[in-house]
């Protein structure tokens, strides 16, 4: 298709004898934002840094923006690196500078563009500043700021989220947002799975270095939820035909119905009962229980025959 971005067909990757990464196939449009998720040493990273060209596979075919050249790809996307790459006693111009000119800019225009970034995220001003003077945030938006310089078509995000305040975190979601609504193409590596949750609408989330699911974030909730409902009401719910049990939620009422119970019936036979309903909605579970589940499942021995 003419707006995919990023195909990987079968990709695998070894170390040392063992198999860090199996076998993996997925592909993202332009404009996208998909998160790729997992817990550490589930091989995000060797998947991001294959991606960039950094690692080569075994097995599997590539491409990205349309080439499999690993140098054409490390020119044309931005990468930040889960361990920062920031040269410590420099300031902040300088290493800003060096690693836009292996972008291939011009120390007026590298200037420019990481002024108005270093401003858009709220840190205007550190660029005499030495890298080591800044808070670990600080750090990590300036490490941003190296990734998207040079205005690259797709990033490639590993642990994006990492040292920033829940201010900063906020500010750095608005952006990519901002990003893929102007066409660029974001893939964000983490185990944070409530960060991606707010951000990603598309996930791939990967364990032992294998695809355990991949598509639409509110997909793969409606196919792992319950069948419950999340409500605010006044009246009795416990006592109510085909409620199986309830559960406070916060503010809300968890009413996990019985296999078979239409949600749809039960509202009206509720109301009908007595039941006043200020709000209610379908419960789904979060992207990390849904995780969780699925690997609790992996790990359960299969029978035989």
């Amino acid at each position: 298709m003419e707006d995919l971005v990023l195909t990987l067909e079968g990709i695998s990757k070894s170390y040392a004898g063992r198999r860090v990464v199996h076998n993996v196939t997925f592909s993202e449009r332009r404009g996208q934002i998909v998160g790729l998720v997992g817990p550490n040493g589930a091989g995000k990273t060797t998947l991001i840094r294959i991606v960039m060209g950094i690692l080569a596979p075994e097995e599997g075919r590539l491409a990205v923006l349309g080439t499999s050249d690993p140098a054409e790809i490390r020119q044309r996307v931005g990468y930040l690196p889960e361990e920062r790459g920031l040269y410590q006693k420099q300031s902040v111009r300088a290493v800003l500078r060096y690693l836009a000119a292996l972008k291939g800019l011009d120390a007026r225009t590298a200037d420019r563009r990481a002024s108005a970034w270093l401003e858009r995220l709220g840190i205007p001003g550190v660029e005499g500043r030495q890298v080591r003077e800044l808070s670990r945030g600080m750090q990590q938006k300036v490490q941003f700021v190296a990734a998207v310089v040079h205005e690259p078509e797709l990033l490639l995000l590993d642990e994006p989220f990492s040292g920033l305040d829940p201010l900063s975190r906020q500010q750095l979601r608005t952006v990519l947002r901002e990003l893929a609504a102007d066409g660029k193409t974001i893939l964000l590596s983490s185990h944070e799975m409530a960060e991606v949750e707010l951000l990603c609408p598309e996930v791939v989330m990967i364990n032992l270095g294998r695809v355990v699911r991949a598509g639409s974030v509110d997909a793969i909730k409606r196919e792992f939820g319950e069948h419950a409902l999340l409500v605010k009401a006044t009246g009795d719910l416990a006592g109510l035909p085909g409620v199986e049990r309830v559960e406070p939620q916060n503010d809300l009422t968890k009413v996990v119905l019985a296999e078979g119970c239409d949600q749809g019936e039960f509202l009206v036979q509720a109301q009908a009962s007595g039941v006043r309903f200020d709000h209610f909605q379908v419960a789904l579970p979060s992207l990390e229980d849904v995780f969780v589940r699925l690997v609790k499942e992996a790990a359960e021995p299969r029978e035989t025959d």
